[in-house]
């Protein structure tokens, strides 16, 4: 299964502590890749290996590991497909982890209880331990501290369940230190919420990403390749700078049709203002039809009114009918 937020926020902000306050050459590694709902996690100064896209670097990174640490699963009988690289590994181990039953006897090292709210939140008292940290919170990473309250919200959902009195600590101590809780929030939960919008967007339109057949693939590309900082819209000058990359995806993908989802896509690609006017109405780019439409964090502005968000919603399945009329999708059927 992919690892969930305490996960990456745990193994993500003990890399970020250990490269950056101990100069160490500390890796992340997984069985399967991260959900894009909390990939953002991993900072980009986290060295990531994943299993099931790079099986072959996964085994000889755990292999050639001087120290073998695990986090957020109590043992390696739950590591899947790294579970016999782990075992056969001659180095050290250590377990960090907060669920019921830790395979102790594995470990050279074990910090188990499930009296704390994450495996972020126990590792965050043990950072605190270190001498070079010595309680003080602002002396960690801002990586890593980042990666920590993230990890720790996920396995709260913010706050919502398993909470004790440190969990509220750690939290006040983490974002006087500097981190911006209301960055996490965003990307917790309105960019999951938009990922869940567009991905029934697809698939009510009878379309998957993942599929082989092209008669059912489609692809998703983005105007610039890196996220602006806090998620605002492109500059300018970050867009044209972009441009020519998304220009070459659209060329090697020929798509039969491209569907823009709000005014930046529209702005930069086509060169034309105002998603409002524009939606439902066809465009051509070198060739290929094209139909905007509302991005899905416009429509999730009206979900506190419920008559506004379904009269929005309806506007865009009416565009999105548009292109499976032309292309001659179906609906799939509801699942009951």
């Amino acid at each position: 299964t992919h690892p969930d937020g305490d996960a990456l926020g745990s193994v993500s902000a003990l890399v970020s502590y250990l490269r950056e306050s101990r100069g160490k050459d500390a890796v992340a590694v997984f069985s399967d890749s991260p959900a894009s709902t909390v990939r953002f996690i991993v900072p980009d100064s986290v060295p990531l290996l994943c299993h099931d896209t790079d099986p072959d670097a996964c085994l000889a990174r755990i292999a050639g590991s001087d120290l073998v640490i695990l986090l957020d699963c109590n043992g390696f009988s739950r590591t899947e497909a790294l579970q016999e690289a782990f075992e056969a590994s001659q180095a050290p181990k250590v377990l960090i982890d907060h669920h019921v039953g830790p395979e102790r006897d594995r470990f050279q090292v074990v910090f188990s209880t499930p009296d704390v709210s994450s495996a972020s939140e126990l590792l965050y008292y043990v950072l605190l331990e270190l001498p070079d940290v010595g309680g003080d919170a602002g002396k960690l990473p801002p990586a890593a501290a980042r990666a920590l309250l993230a990890g720790m919200t996920t396995d709260t959902n913010n706050f919502s369940n398993s909470v004790f009195p440190g969990t509220f600590r750690m939290a006040a101590d983490l974002i006087a230190a500097g981190v911006d809780r209301e960055a996490v929030l965003m990307d917790l939960y309105n960019r999951y919420r938009e990922n869940r919008v567009r991905a029934r967007m697809i698939h009510a339109m009878g379309l998957d990403r993942t599929a082989q057949d092209a008669e059912r693939g489609c692809y998703i590309a983005n105007i610039v390749k890196c996220r602006p900082p806090g998620n605002r819209n492109p500059e300018p000058e970050e867009g044209t700078a972009c441009l020519p990359y998304l220009q070459r995806q659209i060329e090697l993908v020929k798509p039969e049709a491209i569907i823009l989802l709000g005014a930046v896509p529209l702005n930069f690609l086509m060169n034309r203002r105002g998603i409002t006017a524009a939606r439902g109405k066809w465009l051509d780019y070198k060739g290929i039809p094209v139909m905007p439409t509302f991005h899905p964090a416009y429509l999730l502005r009206f979900e506190r009114n419920r008559e506004q968000f379904i009269a929005e919603k309806r506007k865009v399945w009416s565009d999105l009918q548009q292109v499976m009329a032309r292309l001659g999708l179906k609906q799939p059927p509801r699942q009951s």
